[in-house]
């Protein structure tokens, strides 16, 4: 739902198109994905016995098996991300195979005859929009790709630095180290990612076994996912609610395009 409001926010507030909105916001997740899978793989290489040791405690696995199946995990998920890297760095190649020009001439006759279906070629266009949106980071100037990444990064610190100030808080926590805390907060992410309503449940469930995993007693880890937990929910209650008061009051800016041109312009400028 959030997604959705930020979108229509843009689409009222800048006149970014709603469909080039999501496509960005698609390409920030799959950018939240591959980090997300690069902290669970350190973690694993920094902690894979008390990892390990804590999936078979909640999946009631023998460790053994846990351990096989991890190790088969990551083998697969590096290869796969091995694979995706050598055919970015040879996609011109590629594309010249006759399997992907006889894809490419296929899609051409769809759009070629959708004009003759408006349903469909409104659907074209919306993919079209999101498909700007997915490659926007690409159309960046190298600074701006710095910058953008850079933002990402941070934001990610920023979310281990507070598991790890919260632990400073409380007396029954404070001796926790850096790595339990990293531990902590990718534990925390992959149950937030669980399919629950904000991570209800799911989060206070899997940082709990990690902390009971580091020496916690069960009220003490669940205190402390409580609070950690309220403390995101509130902040994003607060801050979020605030936003909204802010952006009904912002004027309309100009159209998308005219906010583009003079972004480009004034990047141009500063390189010359």
């Amino acid at each position: 739902m959030g997604e959705i409001i930020r979108c229509t926010l843009l689409s009222k507030t800048a006149s970014v198109p709603i469909k080039l909105s999501i496509g960005t916001l698609i390409a920030e997740r799959v950018l939240d994905m591959l980090i997300m899978g690069s902290l669970v793989m350190l973690m694993f290489i920094i902690e894979f016995e008390k990892v390990v040791a804590l999936i078979s405690f909640i999946s009631g696995q023998p460790a053994e098996s846990v351990s096989s199946f991890v190790i088969g995990l990551g083998s697969i998920g590096a290869l796969l991300f091995i694979t995706l890297i050598i055919g970015y760095l040879f996609r011109k190649q590629l594309i010249q195979f006759k399997l992907f020009k006889t894809g490419e001439e296929r899609l051409l006759s769809v759009i070629q005859e959708a004009d003759r279906y408006p349903l469909l070629h409104k659907l074209i266009q919306l993919l079209s929009g999101i498909k700007d949106g997915l490659i926007s980071i690409q159309k960046m100037s190298l600074r701006q790709q710095i910058t953008y990444i850079g933002h990402t990064i941070v934001i990610w610190s920023m979310y281990y630095l507070m598991t790890y100030t919260l632990f400073q808080g409380g007396s029954a926590t404070e001796h926790l180290s850096l790595t339990c805390a990293f531990t902590t907060f990718v534990m925390g992410g992959i149950g937030m990612v669980i399919p629950t309503p904000g991570g209800t449940g799911s989060y206070h469930f899997v940082v709990t076994q990690t902390l009971m995993a580091y020496g916690l007693t069960e009220g003490n880890a669940a205190a402390f996912a409580i609070v950690m937990h309220g403390a995101q929910s509130l902040s994003i209650i607060a801050l979020g609610g605030l936003s909204m008061l802010i952006a009904n009051h912002i004027p309309q800016q100009g159209s998308y395009r005219e906010t583009l041109n003079q972004v480009v312009s004034e990047d141009t400028s500063n390189n010359v």
